[in-house]
């Protein structure tokens, strides 16, 4: 009888062994997976990035637009910078929302294209103060202060 409760001390105790291994193992493959996840997103918002910077490579006419003055722009080079530019603040907007939720940091999000570049150029100026009120209040602030030069806030990505 005593040595068929120490069998059963041991199976119990192996058993507990096993389930605590099944846990980390399965806590290892959760950390594995949530890497994974990530890695896809961060290299969705580069790709993401590459593709917003094609279109003045490519086209002499968008590029001539973003560097005229607001107010020697055609009707035609307005359009065309208007779409351009909402597709350039839904890709900031994806990086933003990938901040607050804990997929980018700050620092990456800045490095992808908040510090500057077309935010800074007249015409996207001239553009942007046109958007009020389409976006959350945190987003139109942050990008306001990459327009404006100043330094972002960190609690947007809170």
């Amino acid at each position: 009888m005593e040595k068929l409760l120490g069998w059963r001390g041991l199976a119990e105790i192996l058993g507990i062994v096993g389930v605590i291994g099944s846990l980390l193992f399965v806590a290892m493959e959760i950390q594995q997976n949530t890497d994974a996840v990530r890695s896809a997103s961060i290299q969705g918002v580069l790709d993401q990035s590459f593709a917003a910077n094609l279109p003045p490579v490519d086209n002499a006419s968008l590029r001539e637009a973003i560097y005229s003055a607001p107010d020697e722009l055609n009707d035609d080079q307005r359009r065309q910078l208007a779409w351009f530019y909402a597709a350039l603040i839904r890709v900031q907007l994806n990086r933003f929302y990938q901040a607050q939720v804990g997929v980018l940091d700050e620092e990456s999000v800045l490095e992808l294209g908040a510090r500057g570049g077309v935010f800074q150029v007249p015409t996207f100026k001239s553009w942007w103060a046109t958007q009020g009120g389409r976006y959350s209040p945190e987003f139109e602030d942050f990008i306001d202060s990459i327009v404006n030069g100043e330094p972002v806030d960190s609690s947007w990505f809170e």
